[in-house]
């Protein structure tokens, strides 16, 4: 529970103007409140406040449903296969704990249904060149819909008999399992990329297709990578997101531990030693528990959903009892042989979240000793440890971290002026680019602001119009501008007006580009002084 409630508090720090950036920040209240209704412990206050955020996230999320019943990124855009089928396993989850418009699900359903091949695979397109087939990208977003629907097959009162997809014929979620099953029977093992095996191992445990299942967990046994006592798995391709690099590494050992922990249950044979499996299961765990970032989520918020499941799989049976093996009991903080915090028991704590700690008060020059001692016998506790510091810009390492084995990111921000009067209009240009990029995905843009501006919405409109799809969106925060960018070859330019309110001498806040779905790769750009005369 506690680290659920973490990566809660964790994960809502990230922008969430895009719907899979919504479900993804409401997915781990999702997994809390399931795991309150198994028998975990949350405060009365943290029930209801979860329950609180997934209703007015699936009210948000209602809102990028398009007419023909598929979700877009967004509300103008097109329908997107792989957040449809996300979307309707967020919204088959959620409807256990908030009001849920089931034909909203039906919808989406039949969005999926009438996208489907006639040989049962879903398809995906080129970047840019819609009239060509990814094959590669084809089968994972294949795998990924149907693990999705496998999981959603059974669900009482949702699913009718036939969905109908037009006047002349109807489908059933089962005809559909079925021919996807098929395809991926055909096709799956052309590929040595894990994250589609896992995907398509979970879908054959769940519609019974033993055989097939046992093989794709013997091929990953056999793609796992050994690194000290942790495993993880390489992603070959970018996710169905578009995640890669670290990121990507994360979202694939989550997904194969997710489908190592459900072949539990496949009878033992000679390809299939139970043993061999859970080593390997739980290698991928400590991997996952390792790469934890200093917000206590995943890099992404994929990620971050994929790892909470596959950490949640491995719980035992909660029992709700201080008595039942898990009790961590009192827990004591020791900074140098100093006492920092007196005993607390954290078998309360996980009612609240995690318990923390502030050490910087206690900090001496030099090295530290720390040490968190537990009560006798109790379950030793998890620990993340993350710090922070002041270093001036003119003192800082490179603030261009893009450089990547194979692509780099490219910012420039500049202002027609930095010393202005009170109401006096100053114009912002902006340059993105990626470069060496093979694929794509959506970069995120935070463009940092002087403190008590007020920013032009009209010419915020009119660089939307004239970068069209290359810069999807935007949110006007306090002391920045956030923006969604698809660039295309050569980048994208565009400009925007504000006024200052307020004379000041003051700095913006630093500006920065990354991609979302690998954090990793970024370019910072230092703040700018700014001297505005008041009148």
């Amino acid at each position: 529970g506690s680290h659920i409630i973490d990566a809660i508090a964790g994960i809502r720090a990230n922008p969430n103007g895009c719907p899979e950036q919504i479900i993804s920040s409401t997915y781990p209240t999702v997994l809390l409140l399931q795991y309150e209704r198994a028998g975990g412990r949350l405060s009365a206050a943290v029930k209801q406040r979860a329950v609180r955020d997934l209703g007015l996230s699936c009210l948000r999320l209602t809102s990028f449903s398009l007419a023909g019943g598929g979700f877009a990124y967004w509300r103008d855009g097109e329908p997107n296969l792989a957040l449809t089928a996300y979307a309707l396993r967020f919204l088959m989850a959620a409807r256990d704990f908030t009001a849920i418009d089931e034909e909203l699900i039906r919808r989406a359903a039949r969005a999926l249904f009438a996208r489907q091949a006639a040989d049962g695979h879903w398809p995906a397109h080129r970047y840019l060149k819609e009239d060509q087939e990814d094959i590669r990208q084809s089968i994972s977003l294949t795998a990924w819909i149907t693990r999705i629907l496998a999981d959603l097959k059974d669900a009482e009162g949702v699913f009718p008999p036939v969905l109908p997809i037009d006047s002349k014929q109807g489908r059933t979620i089962h005809t559909c399992l079925e021919n996807a099953g098929t395809y991926l029977g055909r096709t799956w093992d052309r590929t040595s990329d894990p994250y589609v095996i896992a995907l398509y191992g979970q879908a054959a445990l769940r519609l019974g297709q033993t055989e097939e299942a046992e093989r794709a967990v013997k091929r990953l046994v056999e793609l796992a990578k050994r690194e000290g006592t942790t495993a993880y798995w390489t992603l070959e391709t970018n996710s169905v997101f578009w995640g890669w690099g670290r990121a990507g590494r994360l979202e694939t050992t989550a997904l194969v531990v997710q489908t190592l922990s459900a072949a539990r249950g496949v009878k033992p044979t000679p390809a299939v030693d139970p043993d061999e499996i859970r080593r390997w299961r739980d290698g991928g765990a400590q991997f996952l528990m390792r790469n934890k970032d200093r917000w206590g989520i995943w890099l992404t918020g994929q990620a971050t959903v994929l790892a909470l499941e596959a950490l949640v799989g491995l719980l035992p049976p909660v029992t709700g009892s201080a008595e039942d093996g898990n009790r961590v009991g009192p827990l004591q903080v020791r900074l140098n042989g100093r006492l920092i915090e007196p005993a607390r028991d954290m078998s309360d704590e996980t009612r609240g979240g995690p318990l923390r700690f502030d050490l910087s008060p206690h900090l001496r020059c030099g090295s530290n000793d720390l040490r968190l001692v537990s009560h006798q016998g109790a379950s030793t506790p998890l620990a993340l440890l993350s710090s922070s510091w002041y270093e001036p810009w003119s003192l800082a390492r490179s603030v261009d971290s893009g450089v990547n084995s194979n692509t780099r990111l490219g910012l420039e921000v500049s202002f027609d002026r930095n010393a202005a009067a009170r109401g006096e209009s100053i114009e912002c240009k902006v340059k993105v680019d990626r470069i060496g990029f093979s694929g794509y995905g959506m970069l995120l843009a935070e463009v940092g602001l002087p403190p008590g501006v007020d920013v032009d919405r009209a010419s915020l409109e009119a660089a939307r119009d004239v970068a069209g799809w290359a810069l999807a969106s935007y949110e006007v925060l306090p002391d920045r501008i956030a923006m969604y960018l698809w660039p295309q070859a050569g980048g994208i330019n565009f400009a925007f007006k504000f006024k200052p309110r307020i004379g000041m001498v003051a700095k913006s806040v630093r500006s920065v580009l990354y991609d979302y779905y690998n954090p990793d790769l970024r370019v910072v750009l230092a703040p700018q002084l700014f001297q505005v005369r008041g009148q």
